[in-house]
């Protein structure tokens, strides 16, 4: 029987997939396009993809934080906190503070 849990976990392993073909690609486009030069325009287009690839990793990590911690303790709302405080901290340490630390550099220069 499908049950939403199952559901959440196959979205959560999509995610985590998805995420590890975005961290992959840059490494196979810039040998076929560029042929492994060092080109400053692939650093943009492999920063995105970096970039993007950890939003998926983090959703993906939150979600499947829900399903388990959901099925241990047997309470749906423990799962939800866990799952936002999850994607909190990796959104946070990944995006937020490296946004914060450019600014601050920008504002000393």
């Amino acid at each position: 029987m499908l049950t939403f849990e199952k559901i959440l976990h196959g979205v959560a392993l999509a995610c985590v997939a998805f995420s590890t073909v975005l961290l992959m690609a840059p490494a196979a486009y810039h040998r076929i396009v560029y042929a492994g030069e060092a080109v400053p325009a692939f650093y943009v287009i492999a920063s995105r993809l970096v970039l993007a690839a950890t939003a998926f990793l983090a959703v993906g990590l939150a979600v499947e934080m829900h399903v388990v911690v959901s099925k241990i303790t047997g309470i749906a709302a423990a799962g939800d906190a866990a799952a936002v405080v999850t994607l909190i901290i990796l959104v946070g340490l990944w995006h937020v503070w490296p946004l914060m630390q450019r600014r601050r550099r920008e504002l000393r220069s």
